[in-house]
């Protein structure tokens, strides 16, 4: 068994209109991508005045392929859809995977339990190695919160045609793609960037480049609270 859960920031007047929304829009699509809906949980256990109060939402996930079937089944555009419709009611949120652990089985009054049994032996990667052609250089694009919210979505745009145009003046460059990701979670920023090179010498010149530097680093520092490189 593997829980999914959600940490998600609202304003404690947002709390009952996001949880509406959830359980209408949300919930029955994630059923059918293998999320069971376990519990919900908030604190502080009061609404406050000032601050954002904090909802704790835990699923279940049966075992690591229903996992990634799950994974793979949050490309719906419809996932993405929902998330950006509710972002005005959220302040921030983040997502969790985790598996039972017996830190003492040993310890009084303890009952024991059984390890997991979900886990796959590894395997080796030797026969899927290739040889590849050129640098391949991947960023994540994690926005800043004000990014976040619908009334903000247009400045994502202009800073994508900014990046790509960018990206096709960057010396010796051969290729680059950035889009948007449906959801940004587990790894994945809000934005993909994808560039690529002939080799890692002419992909470390580019970032020496006058382009870099008066071009798309000030388009990275301005718009993004951070970047997760590859």
């Amino acid at each position: 068994m593997i829980i999914v859960q959600d940490r998600i920031e609202v304003a404690a007047r947002d709390r009952a209109p996001f949880q509406a929304r959830l359980m209408k829009d949300y919930v029955p699509g994630a059923t059918g991508r293998g999320l069971r809906f376990a519990d919900a949980w908030v604190s502080p256990p009061f609404d406050l005045v000032d601050q954002p109060i904090t909802l704790w939402l835990r699923w279940e996930v049966a075992d690591i392929a229903a996992w990634w079937a799950m994974r793979s089944a949050a490309n719906d555009p419809a996932v993405g859809a929902f998330w950006q419709s509710v972002a005005p009611l959220i302040v921030s949120r983040e997502r969790r995977y985790l598996v039972g652990e017996s830190l003492d089985a040993g310890a009084p009054g303890s009952a024991p339990r059984a390890p997991e049994a979900s886990w796959a032996d590894p395997i080796s990667t030797a026969p899927f190695h290739i040889t590849t052609r050129g640098w391949r250089e991947t960023a994540q694009l994690y926005l800043r919160r004000a990014l976040h919210h619908e009334e903000a979505q247009s400045e994502l745009k202009p800073l994508e045609e900014a990046l790509a145009a960018a990206s096709r003046s960057l010396p010796g460059i051969t290729a680059s793609w950035i889009a948007a990701n449906y959801v940004a979670d587990y790894g994945a920023g809000h934005l993909t960037w994808d560039l690529l090179f002939p080799d890692r010498e002419t992909a470390h010149a580019s970032r020496r480049s006058s382009v870099w530097r008066d071009r798309i680093a000030p388009a990275l520092a301005g718009a993004c609270e951070s970047i997760a490189a590859m």
